[in-house]
């Protein structure tokens, strides 16, 4: 059975864009929100991100993020929501570079999915890649312990799916 593919909303797409290239030629990232359902079927549902934070580092082919800030965005977006929110993967760019994860991609995902706190055992990792004007989007997820390439369908939601 394959997996669903992921449903990602315009906005949010928009607001990765938006800060890739604010910080283009340098990488950056953040995290995404959204929506996951017990069932394989049933699609990932992006529908909110979080910045890179203050104190992040963006260098040219590695991206630091301000973890702090962004655990307690994370906390606050959730308690906003309802407790229904949660916390699906990251983002990050790849300026003129390729939409393939690197090694240390993989790694990250790894980890995500090892950490019982996160209680995400298959993470999305979504790499927009390009430059700005022109950018891709790469969609993975974390399976069968290794990242693999996955389908994104980009969305119009409206503030009920929030």
């Amino acid at each position: 059975m394959r997996a669903a593919p992921v449903e990602i909303a315009n906005s949010v797409l928009s607001e990765i864009e938006f800060e890739a290239e604010r910080r283009f030629p340098l990488e950056s990232g953040g995290i995404l929100l959204g929506y996951r359902y017990p069932s394989r079927r049933e699609p990932i549902r992006v529908t909110a991100q979080i910045g890179p934070g203050p104190k992040a580092r963006h260098k040219r082919h590695r991206f630091e993020p301000d973890g702090a800030w962004q655990d307690a965005e994370l906390a606050g977006a959730y308690e906003q929501s309802g407790r229904l929110l949660t916390y699906l993967g990251d983002w990050h760019s790849h300026p003129n570079g390729p939409g393939k994860p690197s090694k240390l991609d993989r790694q990250t995902a790894r980890a995500i999915a090892r950490c019982r706190e996160a209680r995400l055992p298959h993470p999305l990792l979504l790499i927009l890649h390009g430059r700005p004007g022109d950018w891709l989007l790469a969609p993975h997820r974390y399976r069968r312990r290794r990242l693999r390439a996955t389908r994104a369908l980009l969305r119009d939601y409206g503030k009920e799916a929030e």
